[in-house]
């Protein structure tokens, strides 16, 4: 062959050996991606009526739920048709379900007993049969510490930011925090007193933004002795010393937290074990400025009672005050009171009737509402204040029931509040009461979205199982 036919052989073989390379590498890449694919779920019965989603694909059981964010919820169980478990996604605002792509960690999870999803595929997770604290993902097993218990009990808390854990390591009889994006672990410059490994999870106590860490030191026989110290979350080190207060709140966008000067008073415990601390001011300690300011001395009969809540980002604060009724010889509360930091004002309402103290329950402050439950002999009432309409509800003889792990009276879903009654959720909304869950079956479980705007709810009624997901009016969120 001469030089030119040579040329035209060599540039038809060069085509031949580079198309066969795509073609390889496009298969390759073709069953790469098929692996990987979530296949969509056959059939998804969804029936959409006002404010309510109900998904009955899986009436022979659900054993997980959890929001993975405000549109999309992760839940384990046998479909209809399917004779397997299964873990689907769920996209409620599109009404689609699919398989979960399934990964090492799935297989990995099981020999551990998780504590907590910290987001981003890791888990806070305690090995099966062991004390060891680890943190857990597809590729890692970090392992805190070989025991974390005090007592017999895990003495851990996590950020609510889910950006930090800290936790007590008995070996090193030291108090540690992990940095969980950064993996870093730094220890707190204080020995740990038994004050607050007896109750770690109370008196251990994280800013917002989990850069600062409070450690309260609470001694109930002399109130006088109870206070603060503040550190670094990250170096571990001291930053503000033995502040004298109780009951410390951090403020949510501030670096602001707030107390209660107890002034000697003695403090009460709720039914529930809780420390109802009472005394003549409320302070708030400034950590920008590390110093203390108060909002007032209560001149009358009257004291501050219980915790303090803040609301409106750290610029308003909310509180009660009661006094001694000679009569039943027990302090009660009778009125509610809210403080702006700006202007320095104060609003005061009373409360419907004098609530015992020890029957107070719980209590919570947004910025449409008020509500306080309390505990008379068993029976559980509500009392709603409307800080809009200036509207009141008193609803007597409600009854308990769990929601994102917790036993609560009432909640805040979107801009109304969530209760239950005569075995039916209501949710109200300026004093007008709607009936949003009817069902007899038993709830197995309740959760609510991300954004505290939507409920979803497992149920089983004769060996069946319906999901269903309550959504807020407006879907807006006063939190």
């Amino acid at each position: 062959m001469n030089r030119k036919q040579w040329i035209v052989f060599g540039l038809i073989w060069l085509i031949v050996i580079v198309g066969t390379v795509f073609m390889i590498f496009k298969e390759e890449s073709h069953i790469t991606e098929k692996g990987i694919e979530i296949q969509e779920l056959e059939s998804v019965d969804v029936i959409v009526e006002d404010r309510k989603l109900s998904i009955y694909s899986f009436k022979d059981g659900v054993t997980d739920i959890n929001w993975m964010n405000p549109d999309q919820i992760k839940l384990t169980g046998t479909s209809s048709g399917n004779s397997t478990e299964e873990t689907y996604i769920f996209d409620v605002k599109n009404q689609t379900m699919k398989l979960s792509e399934q990964t090492d960690l799935n297989t990995k999870i099981a020999s551990f007993d998780v504590l907590e999803d910290l987001g981003d595929g890791k888990y806070l997770c305690i090995r099966k049969n062991d004390t060891e604290l680890i943190v857990l993902s597809e590729d890692s097993e970090h392992v805190l510490t070989e025991d974390a218990t005090y007592d017999e009990n895990l003495a851990v808390v996590v950020s609510s930011s889910k950006k930090k854990i800290a936790y007590y390591d008995v070996k090193s009889q030291k108090i540690r925090i992990y940095n969980i994006e950064t993996g870093k672990t730094a220890s707190l410059n204080v020995f740990p007193d038994e004050l607050i490994l007896k109750d770690f999870r109370n008196k251990l106590l994280f800013s917002p933004d989990s850069g600062y860490l409070a450690l309260y030191y609470c001694v109930p026989e002399s109130i006088q002795e109870t206070y603060f110290s503040v550190y670094g979350a990250d170096s571990g080190r001291s930053y503000s010393e033995k502040i004298w207060g109780l009951s410390p709140t951090w403020a949510p966008e501030e670096l602001k937290i707030a107390f209660v000067y107890g002034d000697g008073a003695s403090n009460i415990k709720n039914q529930k074990n809780l420390e109802l601390h009472h005394g003549k001011r409320i302070g708030y300690y400034d950590l920008k400025k590390r110093k203390s300011e108060y909002i007032g001395a209560i001149l009358n009969a009257q004291e501050i009672m219980g915790d303090i809540q803040w609301q409106n980002n750290g610029k308003v604060l909310g509180y009660h005050t009661g006094l001694f009724n000679e009569t039943l010889e027990k302090w009660t509360v009778t009125h509610f009171t809210t403080f702006k930091l700006d202007d320095k004002t104060f609003v005061t309402h009373s409360l419907p009737q004098e609530m015992v103290a020890e029957n107070l329950l719980g209590w919570e402050l947004y910025e449409n509402y008020y509500f306080v439950v309390e505990n008379n002999d068993g029976n559980y009432s509500l009392f709603i204040k409307d800080r809009i309409n200036d509207g009141v509800s008193y609803i007597k003889d409600c009854e308990d029931f769990i929601v994102d792990d917790a036993m609560r009276l009432a909640i805040l879903l979107g801009n109304e509040i969530l209760y239950k009654k005569d075995g039916f959720l209501f949710l109200t909304n300026a004093n007008k009461n709607e009936a949003v869950y009817t069902n007899d079956g038993l709830i197995k479980d309740m959760k609510r979205s991300p954004d505290h705007n939507q409920l979803s709810i497992v149920s089983e009624n004769e060996g069946e199982t319906l999901i269903e997901i309550i959504k807020a009016k407006d879907n807006v969120s006063v939190q």
